[in-house]
């Protein structure tokens, strides 16, 4: 995150990160002072999401292995918004730039 603001040339304070991850996503960018959105979608199965390609399919088999699509409601901090589709994100930034 540190490097992407760092190009980005923005604090933290004044960028948004969104995530499926509470673990990877949410925790770490809240740390740093970061605003954050859930991406919390069902996991790949429940989408029916059967990709064809290989990097996608090892993706995917590594993800049964750790708990990214799993339920992170338990980690802290909460997130600043929630999401539960791509469609919502949006409406979750807007909010947050407003406040």
């Amino acid at each position: 995150f540190q490097w992407a603001l760092s190009q980005a040339n923005i604090s933290p304070q004044k960028a948004i990160m969104i995530g499926d991850r509470r673990d990877n996503d949410i925790l770490p960018a809240s740390q740093i002072g970061m605003k954050t959105i859930w991406l919390d979608w069902p996991g790949h199965r429940q989408r029916s999401w059967f990709p064809d390609d290989p990097h996608a399919q090892l993706f995917l088999a590594s993800s049964d292995r750790v708990p990214y699509f799993g339920d992170h409601r338990h980690l802290k901090p909460e997130p600043d918004a929630t999401a539960p589709t791509l469609a919502d994100v949006p409406t979750a930034v807007a909010r947050l730039v407003s406040v």
